[in-house]
């Protein structure tokens, strides 16, 4: 504990020396690098809008969630345990269908051939989540730890479908 409480010191007193040394820097006119820049400069701020969705957009959103979510719930309801093979092939028609609709999905929204940097699409909530549960899921996929990762994709996919059932569809 006493350990913790001179950590503690130490850190207090580095930040406390750090931006002290920033302010004297700045007061005597010296730039040095980004010490001399307001704290709120230094991050990105992303502002997302929860506003309808565009109808191609919803068309070819719901539908890959939907069948990744399916999927994931199917893979966790089946766990470890010996399935049958009528049972494997209905899981791996599930993991196809959602395979190829991710895929579509992620060539056309998410690819650099997909959508302009500044589409409004990109400060959609549902674009942002969307993204963030296909990232996490080709993260764990790569990486081989999708069963540790299930739960919070379906909660993740999930959300992007009440979400897109919220905003509803923008009108034309």
């Amino acid at each position: 504990m006493a350990r913790l409480r001179v950590l503690r010191a130490s850190l207090l007193a580095l930040t406390l020396t750090f931006w002290s040394r920033a302010w004297v820097a700045s007061r005597r006119g010296v730039v040095h690098g980004m010490l001399a820049l307001p704290l709120p400069a230094l991050a990105d701020v992303i502002r997302l809008q929860q506003a309808p969705l565009p109808k191609e957009y919803r068309d070819s959103l719901v539908p890959a969630a939907q069948a990744l979510k399916e999927a994931l719930e199917a893979e966790e309801s089946v766990g470890d345990a010996f399935i049958g093979e009528e049972a494997e092939k209905t899981l791996s028609g599930l993991e196809q269908k959602a395979g190829q609709l991710i895929q579509k999905y992620g060539e056309r929204y998410m690819s650099e051939r997909g959508l302009r940097p500044d589409d409004p699409l990109r400060d959609n909530q549902a674009y942002f989540l969307m993204e963030d549960a296909v990232n996490i899921f080709e993260v764990a996929v790569k990486t081989d730890q999708l069963p540790k990762a299930r739960g919070k994709l379906i909660a993740k996919l999930q959300e992007v479908l009440d979400l897109a059932e919220k905003v509803g569809i923008q009108e034309s």
